[in-house]
């Protein structure tokens, strides 16, 4: 494999200099990894609450205070968020929750 890396001039390989060259990979930073954290579990999330209105049809609709629970959680912050993340709410969420209901 060494020769393999030499040939194709790949990190790794012995240089002319006969120095080993070592590429680090680099490891997302703390930030990254929560915000690419929260982002999939904004999109589970959406997804989950979907597949509950197609699935589970009448009965997810007919929960005790789904109106309201929904309200607080879901619907809360709408102004605030950017653009695209309504565009996946509208084609994951929104459009289940709307054509599935009785």
């Amino acid at each position: 494999e060494v020769d393999r890396n030499n040939m194709l001039g790949l990190p790794g390989s012995r240089s002319a200099k006969n120095e080993v060259v070592y590429q680090v990979a680099k490891l997302p930073e703390p930030v990254t990894r929560m915000q690419n954290f929260v982002t999939e579990l904004f999109e589970n999330v959406h997804h989950l609450l979907s597949h509950f209105c197609t699935n589970i049809g009448n009965e997810f609709y007919h929960q005790p205070n789904l109106a309201t629970d929904l309200g607080q959680s879901v619907f809360a912050n709408l102004p605030g968020l950017p653009d695209f993340r309504l565009r996946a709410m509208n084609r994951t969420f929104f459009k289940s929750f709307i054509n599935k209901c009785p």
